[in-house]
């Protein structure tokens, strides 16, 4: 035991400073580890940083729809009034009827507004024709604009928007007359609809309005009501084509009420409009009969109503800036 002791002692003198060694080296191990770890760390931010700034140095795309002007110029709301031409020419029957009967209803709505206010003003009648013209003229066009706004099929507005499409080879003339037909049959229905509710109503009972309007309309010459029907037609097509036009809903009501505030301030004749104003007439006492009413007045002023959308507006528009405008083999 004494011998093993002292070899003990012997070995302890020899190495004195072994276990300080070894905790240097576990140290630096660790301290080595250490590093390595920060410096991967460091390059994994370095790295990091570096994506985030290569994101950054992307330029931002931001996809921005293309914004319609407030109102087109002539040519593009032509071209809009052909596209629509021709997708009233492809709409199924039933569906030109109905609207039609809306359209009908509609216009019978702003005739019953203008009926309903001018003819409570018989003291302005008296005193100032003109400016009792133009009163009941500046509440008529609510027709149009619940058309235009609405939907609706009528016919004096198609006589130029289908009429376009087919002269742009954008429909067939078998779908001209199926929407000419129908939304006139349709607009007939829904005049002859509001007719009887209103007469049913009483609220044009004490207006002597509708059967002076009426006796005066069927008492006019075949020639006179055909060419009224000319001038009144031509200002519901221009209407229309401006009401297009715009891509707002105050836009649109401007553009509807100058023209036809004009044409019924100068006494124009518009077909789909007497359809109603007419027969209401007669209900409440006219002096006239209903054949009367379609061979003096209906007849005529649905020929001057056609001849207006499709002379006046469509075989204009398409030489200026359609189909006919184009030069030869283009």
């Amino acid at each position: 035991m004494q011998v093993q002791q002292q070899r003990q002692r012997q070995q302890q003198q020899q190495h004195p400073r072994m276990p300080g060694v070894l905790t240097r080296r576990r140290v630096d191990a660790a301290s080595a580890a250490a590093s390595a770890g920060t410096v991967a760390t460091s390059e994994a931010l370095a790295a990091s940083n570096g994506e985030a700034q290569q994101q950054q140095q992307k330029p931002l795309v931001v996809n921005i729809p293309e914004q319609r002007p407030s109102v087109l110029p002539p040519a593009a709301a032509y071209e809009g009034m052909v596209n629509a031409g021709a997708a009233k020419a492809a709409m199924p029957g039933p569906k030109i009827f109905l609207l039609g009967i809306m359209a009908g209803a509609y216009i019978a709505f702003g005739s019953l507004f203008m009926l309903g206010v001018g003819g409570l003003m018989p003291e302005l009648m008296g005193s100032n024709p003109g400016l009792w013209k133009l009163v009941y003229a500046l509440v008529y066009p609510v027709g149009l604009g619940m058309v235009v706004l609405g939907g609706g099929e009528l016919f004096t507005g198609n006589n130029a928007v289908v009429a376009s499409a087919l002269i742009e080879k954008k429909c067939t003339l078998s779908g001209l007359a199926k929407n000419w037909l129908l939304s006139y049959a349709g607009n007939f229905v829904g005049s002859m609809l509001m007719v009887a509710l209103v007469f049913g109503s009483g609220v044009l009972a004490d207006n002597p309005m509708p059967a002076a309007a009426a006796a005066n309309k069927c008492g006019l010459s075949f020639g006179v009501a055909l060419v009224r029907g000319v001038l009144a037609n031509w200002l519901v097509c221009i209407a229309v084509l401006q009401a297009g036009a715009s891509s707002s809903l105050g836009g649109k009501m401007l553009a509807v009420w100058p023209p036809i505030t004009t044409f019924i301030a100068l006494g124009f004749e518009h077909a789909v409009a007497n359809m109603f104003i007419v027969p209401i007439g007669i209900l409440l006492g006219a002096k006239v009969t209903f054949a009367e009413f379609v061979v003096n007045n209906l007849i005529p002023v649905t020929i001057g109503n056609i001849l207006a959308g499709v002379v006046g507006t469509s075989f204009l528009y398409a030489a200026t800036f359609g189909v006919w405008a184009k030069p030869k083999g283009a």
